[in-house]
């Protein structure tokens, strides 16, 4: 079913009627999903990761970070609590943290795989915290049997100029 929708796709987004779309390919992914109860433990794993790019938000701040991940003890003293964040790392996977209804947080990293049942495009978006600056996203839809083809997530794939 991949294989026919990327070439129908593929003749529409080559075709004078449409511009602008974006290229599918097939992909896999592995989904690994957590729930951290305690700041100190939140960070314990941000660090593991080993982020080389991302965006941090925390109480009273929101940046993006290129060159590794900043002190987040000093962070915390600064800005207090990290709220939220996505990450990449060298591995090419990414992270993503979003605090829960009970005060703590959940953490959702993507391993993307070559080949498997989704198909995946990427797409930027301006970042707010700083001019020029866009957050690349691979993004992943499956086949839903009555709604057809749907986004269902997407990582932080980098930092940079327009995409």
């Amino acid at each position: 079913m991949n294989d026919a929708m990327i070439s129908a796709w593929e003749k529409l987004r080559r075709s004078d009627t449409v511009k602008g779309l974006p290229e599918f390919r097939a992909s896999g992914l592995e989904l690994e999903h957590e729930t951290i109860q305690s700041h100190e433990a939140l960070i314990q794993q941000l660090e593991a990761f080993e982020p080389t790019a991302g965006w941090l938000q925390c109480q009273s701040r929101q940046w993006l970070f290129r060159d590794g991940l900043p002190d987040m003890n000093s962070a915390a003293e600064q800005h207090g609590e990290l709220l939220s964040a996505e990450a990449v790392n060298d591995r090419g996977q990414s992270l993503a943290i979003r605090q829960d209804a009970r005060g703590g947080w959940h953490l959702t990293r993507l391993t993307p795989e070559a080949e498997g049942p989704y198909l995946c495009d990427t797409v930027s978006h301006r970042a707010a915290t700083e001019a020029g600056q866009h957050l690349h996203y691979r993004r992943y839809w499956r086949h839903d049997k009555d709604l057809g083809f749907r986004p269902f997530t997407a990582g932080l794939i980098g930092l940079g100029g327009e995409q």
